[in-house]
């Protein structure tokens, strides 16, 4: 698989549903691809996901938020480690501990290098970063100026972790269990590497 294939892979998982979907189109293998899809409104129900009256963010915003995580993800080369979640001290935002597997390192960077992107490198910070019922989960405080755009990409990642694995970062789903976790085919399968 290469990093377009994964885009469109997670991308195709977590906007099932959406009749605007079929429009997308990706240009490029590496972690350089581009992508563009047609305009329309969201509908209310996304994957296993029912968000009333409209899901919280727009299709553009969680394209952008997933392009960013995985173009991270391919140049970096490798699987995220627990060092990759260490560094992501370095954005000031990033103040609570980080309680996931370095399968989401790739999600939470496009977080906060979207925020900064946006001007809220120091107008918000996180409170806690869990996963919880097999997603993530990031609460945080942010400046009333700031925190409609990004409560929406929070949202955003937060309904992609669910197509993501916690554990390695590739297309994965929620598994039900014991717990509940999302997972990749691989680390379903029993593998803790």
């Amino acid at each position: 698989m290469n990093a377009r294939e994964e885009f469109l892979t997670i991308a195709h998982a977590a906007l099932a549903g959406d009749t605007s979907l079929p429009s997308l189109q990706v240009e490029g293998d590496g972690a350089d691809f581009r992508y563009s899809v047609g305009d329309g409104p969201l509908p209310n129900k996304l994957a296993q996901s029912e968000f009333h009256p409209a899901p919280p963010f727009e299709r553009d915003e969680l394209l952008k938020v997933l392009a960013t995580a995985t173009r991270n993800r391919w140049q970096r080369g490798r699987p995220a480690t627990q060092a990759n979640l260490d560094d992501l001290r370095h954005f000031e935002a990033c103040s609570a501990h980080l309680a996931i597997d370095p399968g989401w390192f790739d999600l939470l960077f496009a977080v906060f290098h979207l925020a900064v992107g946006m001007g809220a490198a120091r107008r918000w910070e996180t409170l806690q970063v869990k996963e919880k019922y097999g997603t993530l989960r990031l609460y945080y405080e942010a400046e009333p100026d700031v925190a409609d755009r990004l409560d929406r990409i929070v949202e955003a990642a937060e309904h992609l972790s669910g197509h993501i694995c916690e554990k390695c970062g590739a297309p994965g789903e929620i598994r039900p269990g014991g717990y509940v976790l999302t997972l990749c085919d691989e680390h379903a399968g029993g593998s803790d590497d």
